[in-house]
């Protein structure tokens, strides 16, 4: 078993595939205004529609308790 493991061997480092990523290796990063009032707008959407669903699941065995107590 003490070949198996890959903390031990030296897989990761003479294998051609896998390399650690250093920063900026592709190039600096570029941010637009548009995008981030998009993902602003997403995630703003997102919270209503988590809520809503949230509060509809909390809501939905009270109203199955209520249809069964009036029957």
């Amino acid at each position: 078993m003490k070949h198996c493991r890959v903390d031990t061997s030296y897989a990761l480092k003479s294998s051609p595939w896998f390399r650690f990523p250093y920063p900026l290796q592709w190039g600096t990063p570029v941010f637009e205004w548009k995008m981030a009032l998009v993902m602003c707008a997403v995630s703003i959407i997102a919270s209503v529609d988590s809520v809503g669903f949230l509060s509809m699941s909390i809501m939905t065995p009270l109203l199955e308790i209520n249809i069964f107590l009036t029957i």
